[in-house]
């Protein structure tokens, strides 16, 4: 019982530190005034952090959107 009521803050903890970091990661890539290969690379990240074993459907989606995007910049 010791092991679990241990757990459950931590695996809180890691949960918000997951869902910061997406946001942080989303936000650059919102950030028009980053130079493109870091906003690519940080959307990039965030599919592979936020949703590729959770919903590959979206990975899908947001992958071709990705992919279209950096054929038009040339990245």
């Amino acid at each position: 019982m010791k092991k679990i009521l241990f757990l459950t803050p931590l695996f809180l903890f890691c949960t918000l530190y997951n869902a910061q970091n997406l946001d942080s990661l989303l936000g650059v890539w919102n950030d028009q005034s980053q130079p493109d290969s870091n906003r690519v690379n940080a959307y990039y990240d965030y599919i592979w952090q936020g949703h590729l074993f959770s919903n590959p459907d979206t990975v899908e989606v947001l992958t071709k959107a990705l992919h279209q995007y950096s054929q038009s910049k040339n990245i």
